[in-house]
């Protein structure tokens, strides 16, 4: 069970991570709360999400790279930014 629950997390933050860095239109924001929302593995309500996201956006948006779309999510999904970023790149 613990090893399914790893390999959800891990996806789902994949997922996440792919989204930020790939995406540059109006509504990124808005679409990004909603895929949190989605996943019941972060266990992330919407209201939440978007509370989150809308507090954290500014210092994404000015710099638009792979630390910084961890720093935004390790604040959105109370996960380490640090293992976001190595989940992403492929290091862990």
């Amino acid at each position: 069970m613990e090893g399914t629950r790893s390999t959800k997390q891990r996806v789902a933050v994949k997922c996440l991570m792919e989204q930020l860095l790939g995406s540059n239109d109006d509504d990124s924001q808005g679409k990004l709360v909603e895929t949190i929302a989605a996943q019941p593995i972060l266990g992330i309500e919407k209201n939440v999400a978007k509370r989150r996201v809308a507090y954290h956006w500014k210092g994404y948006e000015q710099k638009r790279d792979s630390r910084a779309a961890s720093a935004l999510l390790s604040a959105v999904i109370d996960l380490p930014a640090r293992w976001i970023e190595d989940i992403w790149s492929g290091r862990r």
